[in-house]
């Protein structure tokens, strides 16, 4: 099962690295195009991860720099978790694209592992574990019913309910479609919670030793995760010390060891995003990291808060748990406990002002409520059954999953479409020109580390996951004061920068090449270099894109 679920998960991947005609009459994909983009979801994060896994590859070491900021700064441990994807692809002799790859794979794989073994610890019948796994990873809220009633409902309300809806703090299912750290830690997470469970109710140094291991790889992977799971257990662990059960306080000692692992990466991280000028005021920065309003929280997630307002009881009383005295009869229960703080004090954490990343704490709320919303479907499925019977009891599974998969239906249904080019323009063109990426890469062999490329933004991001420089408008989060570079490539490329001003501005940002492609002509029209003519010099040239030259130009 859980290899069938990556699998078919990685079905719009292929879709998308196949030519047209394999889609048939359903590709509006246009012709002699590649697909630059690996991925739909969050798309054009996907060449700060390939920055990374290159640059690791062909260093061979952790320290990462920003290749979407014409500024100098120091390297730092940026992204650990893809650097040491890079690490392993420099020793494997693959490619970082490859790498990235079999990367999705893990992250899926360590995923759906998780959420397995998450799920056991609270169900002792396989039927139980595979109903709370499907929970766990398809079941979320409205958001497929949103877009299929869209045209029939107000457009405040549909305006106001798409907010966020592409966050998998909320969607599980997106985890499937997302670039693989943020599967990985939520695996990762789930495997953590399990053995806070067995701390909780058998604290032994094995179970420490266990959770610094998974503490670390969370770290690595998203250090947001941290949060939830360190105050989820550390709250279960002093209910313990205040109803006065016996070893509450070893586990407490136990679980603060564990978690101990997962300090230095966040420390660090605090001190750089806080002290260093440039990192402070690219990925420091906490813009759209708020959390939505509640109502619209809710209907992202509201079959999980319905089935769990249902299974709240029978969850509470442990109906289907292991039952005897033995040790995954107690860690069951405190598995339960650690659910129970874990839900409350999240929805508490992801409206606290004080925190920066808000929405980033709730990463974790859905599959606990996924456990709980697996006891009410149960029930309700009981009794259906109890009333009219099997028949009843099929119909009614049958309607669920009509009802509950239209969300992932939904998002299915969008990747298909998207990688077939009919929602191209949306997604900044998945799909570019062969001619363009052709030039793009013979542009990347000319690029030195010290060298900066200025084009507009939808260029700039894809060559900074290619170049071994620098653009000087990429990813807004990894672009220092993005909105007045826009302003300054704009005014540079439509000719509305005198001579003086437009040569202050190559030397402020180092440029030493100028990219002008298919979005550059799209966006502001013909380029005329005359003015500086005498500055500029042909690098490279295909039927769809132009590169020049800075002559001159002092690094």
């Amino acid at each position: 099962m859980i290899l069938a679920v990556s699998l078919f998960a990685d079905l719009p991947y292929r879709l998308a690295h196949h030519d047209p005609e394999f889609l048939g009459s359903i590709s509006t994909r246009p012709p002699d195009t590649e697909a630059v983009y690996p991925c739909i979801l969050a798309a054009e994060d996907y060449p700060q991860y390939l920055a990374a896994i290159r640059e690791a590859s062909e260093r061979g070491d952790l320290l990462s720099r920003n290749p979407f900021s014409s500024e100098p700064h120091d390297r730092i441990v940026l992204r650990p978790f893809y650097s040491v994807v890079g690490f392993a692809a420099g020793v494997a002799g693959v490619s970082a694209e490859t790498a990235y790859r079999l990367a999705v794979h893990l992250g899926r794989i360590v995923f759906l592992l998780g959420a397995y073994a998450f799920v056991s610890t609270f169900f002792a019948a396989s039927r139980l574990r595979w109903l709370a796994f499907v929970t766990v990873v398809f079941v979320s809220g409205l958001t497929g019913w949103l877009s299929i009633l869209q045209a029939s409902l107000p457009d405040a309300f549909v305006f106001r309910y798409r907010e966020g809806v592409e966050r998998t703090e909320f969607q599980s299912f997106l985890l499937l479609f997302h670039h693989p750290h943020l599967p990985f830690a939520m695996g990762m997470t789930l495997f953590a919670a399990r053995t806070v469970a067995g701390i909780l109710a058998r604290p032994r140094a094995t179970g420490a030793l266990w959770l610094a291991l998974q503490m670390f790889a969370i770290s690595v992977a998203n250090l947001f995760s941290l949060v939830p799971v360190g105050m989820a257990a550390g709250i279960a662990a002093a209910v313990g010390m205040l109803r006065r059960r016996p070893d509450a306080a070893i586990a407490l000692g136990w679980i603060a060891a564990g978690g101990l692992a997962g300090v230095p990466f966040l420390f660090y991280a605090m001190l750089t995003y806080s002290a260093d000028p440039f990192w402070s005021n690219t990925y420091g920065l906490a813009s759209g990291q708020g959390t939505p309003a509640p109502d619209v929280v809710v209907f992202q997630i509201l079959w999980l808060v319905m089935f769990a307002l249902a299974g709240v009881s029978s969850f509470a009383r442990g109906q289907g748990a292991p039952s005897g005295d033995g040790f995954e009869r107690s860690r069951a229960a405190a598995a339960r406990g650690l659910v129970a703080v874990w839900i409350p004090a999240t929805v508490v954490a992801m409206y606290l002002p004080m925190l920066d990343f808000r929405i980033r704490v709730a990463f974790g709320l859905a599959p606990m409520l996924a456990v709980v919303a697996a006891c009410g479907i149960r029930d309700l499925l009981a009794a259906i059954g109890s009333i009219g019977g099997t028949a009843a009891r099929r119909i009614t599974a049958v309607v669920l999953v009509v009802v509950i998969g239209a969300t992932p239906g939904y998002w299915w249904t969008l990747f298909v479409r998207s990688v077939s080019g009919e929602y191209a323009d949306f997604y900044k063109l998945l799909y570019r020109p062969a001619a363009e990426v052709e030039g793009a890469h013979r542009l990347a062999e000319l690029v030195g580390p010290d060298d900066v490329v200025l084009s507009s933004y939808e260029s700039g991001n894809v060559l900074g996951g290619i170049l071994d420089g620098a653009v000087v408008l990429g990813h807004d989060s990894g672009t220092l004061d993005s909105l007045r570079k826009r302003e300054l490539v704009h005014r540079f490329f439509t000719g509305a920068m005198p001579r003086a001003e437009a040569e202050q501005f190559l030397a402020e940002e180092r440029v030493s090449y100028v990219y002008f492609g298919p979005f550059e002509q799209r966006a502001f029209g013909a380029f005329d270099p005359t003015p500086l003519g005498d500055r500029f010099e042909l690098a490279v040239e295909t039927p769809m894109l132009r590169v020049l030259r800075v002559v001159g130009r002092r690094p």
